[in-house]
């Protein structure tokens, strides 16, 4: 089950970076498709990523309560990223392509705050190394 996780977290990673350069790349080219929260967003998702390489791999990798307060910073990302402004205006422009966008989001990204969560609050034998 390990073996899952070390592929899908690296995947996941790689594809974590091209979102967060891409975003960032159009923030400067074509700032209104892209605002500064998305940034903000992408920043702290890669941030993420040696907490979801630590819980892969079963190695702790700096503080546990920098990685708490990451996991409740995702969350209220997550959350907001769903019901926020850029969602409702989906929905308004295609109901299809507005479910097919929060499918995709949540196939992808629950597995990975899913690994967060168990990091950062739930996997105490982790951090007894």
């Amino acid at each position: 089950m390990m073996r899952f996780w070390q592929v899908y977290v690296w995947i996941f990673s790689v594809v974590l970076l091209f979102s967060a350069v891409g975003r960032v790349v159009l923030r400067f080219r074509k700032s209104h498709l892209v605002s500064r929260l998305d940034v903000v967003e992408s920043f702290v998702g890669l941030l993420c990523i040696p907490a979801l390489l630590g819980f892969a791999y079963r190695h702790p990798y700096g503080n546990r309560n920098v990685w708490q307060c990451l996991c409740v910073l995702v969350i209220g990302f997550s959350v907001y990223q769903f019901f926020g402004p850029k969602m409702k205006q989906l929905y308004e422009k295609s109901f299809l392509i507005a479910g097919l966008t929060i499918t995709l989001q949540i196939a992808v990204g629950a597995p990975a705050l899913w690994a967060l969560l168990q990091y950062a609050f739930l996997e105490r034998a982790i951090w007894l190394r």
